[in-house]
């Protein structure tokens, strides 16, 4: 069944798959008994809203002058312990 918040969550997947992708090997997954796909993309939504943290930076260049730059960093260990604490662990893939 598709509602409108199923590409809002596999958006979400697919950031955290990403971000997980370089911090972590491709062999692991989140895993919980007894959850669903909805679940798990209402919790993966949740931490990584626990995760964000905005920054903002200016720097001053003696030949450009001031630049600026602003965004949002994932802090992986509040993630992780995000996860966890809502039930879910991250354990190896099994191959066929």
């Amino acid at each position: 069944m598709c509602t409108r918040r199923t590409p809002l969550v596999m958006a979400a997947m697919v950031i955290v798959a990403i971000l997980s992708g370089c911090a972590r090997p491709p062999d692991k997954m989140w895993t919980k008994p007894g959850s669903s796909q909805e679940i798990f993309g209402q919790d993966l939504s949740h931490c990584m809203h626990q995760a964000r943290t905005a920054y903002s930076e200016t720097k001053i260049d003696p030949h450009t002058g001031i630049s600026s730059s602003s965004g949002q960093l994932v802090d992986g260990a509040v993630f992780d312990n995000c996860m966890e604490a809502k039930g879910w662990r991250l354990v190896g893939r099994q191959t066929e």
